[in-house]
């Protein structure tokens, strides 16, 4: 005989098969008994009968219940461990009815002589009946009031958890129950939904608002809401396709976004809703086209310009992946790698686990590229081609503002940036044992390489500085310290080695403003510390006639007025400004997936005011030698 009141324990469980299962387990005063009651789509349920025989049986439809009873010293028998945890639960005996954590500190909760193992902190859904009287409805409704409540508040966690809490309750009835109590299952995901991007969480709502459409599917205020989420994610298409099955059906409920009204709507009701939403969509869509243009096209020469197109695209798609990307491109463009490095820094960590995005990777290699750091740039390449062989075909779309190169490109990016370190390691030898010449020729090779940076293409030349500096050919030194300069504005040593040069010339002025800038952009104290007692020399310098024989590469003893003419045309040719362009060939953008610098025109403009200065001065020399 059994006692009139029981308790009765609800548990969610996931099964091998990708189905759920519930379980109920009921415990009498004078008979111990355990009872499961589970439900599945599209599968077997499989019960044991008192004796522990089990048996199968297929479901029909696309929901079945089972009923199963276990022997009476039993454990609750579970298919999987256990799965459902939602959101944390809360205690509420109103109506009879409790929800709490029945699991003891180590993760056992014992029931009879046998131990039930669950995962540590997963919600159990207790329901105290009186006299088999069925209190789930109320319950379920309470929940609901005060998860409504919450929202208004705007206490979205605490509504997270109501609703999750009266979701959990409504999967304890069978469908046949929840309409029978009046209980909408759809409209409690789409309530979560909302709490959910209030949070900022829209992919969780974008998962509720698919599970109240596989419940219902004309609930259609599911499906708005969730072309919500997908155009705040900046999913266009995919929330199109979701407004415009709304058309589909006219039989619709729950277009109305007052959580409390469920009533039926027409379909002229429903058409104008839809269109409402097709034009938030085309809007949202429109702006972001627009922004990521600009953006690609580099329009926004600011970082300020750019915050502020940036906020205002916060307000259609503020959890874009590809606005996320925006952010990190805008720093690369305006060359604040180390910003750019800051923000990739926060991707790669929140990917613990799973496959980081290959645009961040993507990002990652540009900023070493154009950083010089030529062997980084390489093994960041080998993680990208991995990351492509990895990357799941329903990863989001953000090549509206990066483009992922192709593995033929990577291998290519590869093989030329390996082809400049081996260039630039071998003069690097060759300037070691005094080979200057050979230097020059290594040096030359690698600035006409593929893939090259401008930050690279500047400590290029200015070794190559340092070579013809060695071989007297100052002039070419000068030249090329100019490039340098140009193509890296903070790059401090050839205004170092600038400096140098000017010195030999007698030229302490325009040596003086050269180590200042040195000075500005030294890497590190040690480094300022030399420029700093460099500058201290020069400043005790007066400017005197500049040394016209040594800038042709020539001394004044033993060199005739022909020979100065001779080596003035031979330079002449070579520093010519007109040839700048043709000096050296610097990328901006690493192949043509890269994001583009915005200095590149800059940076020609001050190169050809560079090369006309030493032209200048190549000029000046064989005016003065030809009159002495």
């Amino acid at each position: 005989m059994r006692c009139a009141a029981q308790e009765v324990r609800f548990g969610a469980y996931a099964n091998r098969n990708g189905s759920f299962s519930l379980t109920m387990m009921s415990d009498s005063a004078h008979n111990a008994s355990a009872q499961g009651f589970g439900f599945s789509v599209g599968t077997r349920t499989k019960t044991s009968d008192g004796g522990g025989r089990g048996s199968s049986r297929r479901s029909k439809g696309e929901l079945s219940l089972g009923r199963s009873s276990h022997e009476a010293d039993g454990i609750l028998r579970t298919q999987e461990e256990m799965l459902w945890s939602p959101a944390p639960m809360e205690t509420d005996t109103s109506g009879g009815f409790s929800v709490g954590k029945a699991v003891s500190p180590s993760g056992v909760a014992r029931r009879g002589r046998r131990d039930r193992v669950i995962i540590p902190n997963v919600p159990i859904v207790s329901v105290v009946s009186s006299a088999g009287g069925n209190v789930a409805r109320d319950t379920i409704n309470e929940f609901r009031r005060k998860g409504n409540h919450a929202f208004k508040m705007k206490e979205y966690e605490a509504a997270c958890t109501r609703y999750s809490n009266a979701i959990v309750t409504s999967l304890t009835l069978s469908p046949v129950e929840r309409v029978e109590a009046g209980v909408s299952l759809p409209l409690l995901y789409c309530n979560r939904a909302a709490a959910y991007l209030a949070l900022g969480k829209p992919s969780e709502a974008f998962e509720d608002c698919v599970a109240g459409v596989m419940e219902d599917p004309m609930y259609h205020r599911c499906r708005f809401r969730a072309a919500t989420c997908l155009t705040r994610m900046g999913r266009f298409a995919e929330a199109r396709e979701f407004v415009s099955l709304s058309l589909s059906n006219r039989n619709a409920r729950g277009c109305d976004d007052d959580d409390d009204d469920d009533d039926d709507d027409d379909g002229e009701r429903i058409a104008s809703e839809v269109a409402k939403r097709t034009a938030e969509i085309d809007e949202a869509e429109a702006a972001f086209r627009a922004y990521a243009g600009a953006l690609r096209d580099g329009s926004f020469t600011t970082m300020e310009a750019f915050k502020v197109a940036y906020k205002a695209m916060e307000t259609h798609v503020p959890h874009s992946e590809a606005l996320k990307a925006s952010v990190v491109v805008a720093h690369v463009q305006m060359t604040d790698f180390s910003g750019a490095d800051r923000l990739l820094d926060v991707v790669f960590s929140g990917s613990v686990g799973v496959t980081p995005p290959a645009w961040a990777g993507w990002c990652r290699v540009q900023t070493c590229f154009f950083k010089a750091d030529t062997l980084q740039s390489c093994r960041n390449l080998e993680a990208l081609d991995g990351l492509l062989k990895r990357a799941s075909e329903a990863s989001t779309d953000v090549s509206s503002v990066v483009t992922v190169p192709d593995a033929s490109s990577i291998a290519s990016m590869r093989q030329g940036l390996r082809s400049i370190q081996q260039l630039k390691d071998r003069a690097h030898t060759q300037m070691q044992h005094r080979d200057f010449e050979g230097a020059i020729e290594t040096y030359t090779s690698a600035l006409a390489g593929p893939f090259l940076s401008p930050a690279m293409a500047a400590i290029l030349l200015s070794n190559r500085a340092a070579a013809y500096q060695s071989l007297g050919q100052r002039a070419l030194a000068l030249a090329d310290c100019c490039r340098a300069v140009a193509v890296s504005p903070r790059f401090a040593k050839p205004y170092s080695r600038m400096a140098a040069i000017l010195v030999d010339l007698g030229l302490f002025l325009d040596a003086q403003r050269s180590i200042e800038r040195a000075v500005a952009f030294a890497a590190d104290t040690t480094q300022r510390a030399s420029y700093l007692s460099s500058a201290r020399s020069i400043a005790h310098h007066r400017q005197q006639q500049a040394d016209h024989w040594l800038l042709l590469g020539l001394t004044p003893h033993g060199s005739s007025a022909a020979e100065a003419k001779k080596a003035y045309r031979k330079l002449a040719l070579k520093l010519h400004p007109d040839k700048t362009s043709q000096a050296v060939k610097v990328e901006y953008q690493l192949g043509k997936d890269g994001c583009r610098l915005g200095t590149a025109e800059e940076t020609q403009q001050e190169m050809l005011e560079r090369a006309t200065w030493v032209f200048k001065l190549l000029g000046e020399a064989q005016d003065a030698l030809a009159e002495g």
